[in-house]
């Protein structure tokens, strides 16, 4: 589904948030996500800064991660583990403006379950030079 050169910038972007530690965690350890930027940061326009501020970038973040209940899906189906892409858009206050499949994990249960995961988490928008922007993402869920 990706091309090459998608693939390289991808990986990239999964192995700068691992360095960064900007992955979030959820507390039973059953689901990981991360949030990559679905375009390089080359790609947005000038930003110029209104003020001052305590921080003036930060890469957007999922700030609260719902749970699902990952265990119950494994029990019911016997699956293992799985991967999906989610292509979601925030808008310039981290409010979640859309999300869809991008990537399947090959079984619709995780499927869904990635997307409610998504659709039911909190998150704050990037920030650059003091500005917020909205900004598409790609989140990669594992369940494992």
């Amino acid at each position: 589904m990706f091309h090459r050169f998608t693939h390289i910038a991808v990986a990239a972007a999964i192995l700068l948030a691992a360095v960064l530690r900007f992955s979030a965690v959820p507390a039973a350890a059953t689901t990981v996500s991360a949030l990559y930027p679905a375009a390089p940061a080359y790609a947005l326009g000038p930003v110029i800064s209104t003020g001052a501020c305590t921080v003036p970038d930060s890469p957007a973040k999922m700030t609260r991660e719902f749970p699902v209940d990952w265990l119950e899906i494994q029990a019911a189906q016997g699956i293992l583990e799985g991967e999906a892409i989610v292509m979601i858009n925030l808008d310039n206050n981290g409010t979640l403006t859309g999300a869809r499949l991008q990537d399947s994990s090959g079984n619709p249960a995780l499927d869904d379950a990635a997307l409610v995961l998504i659709r039911n988490s909190s998150y704050a928008p990037e920030v650059q030079h003091c500005n917020r922007v909205a900004r598409d993402y790609y989140v990669k869920v594992i369940f494992q």
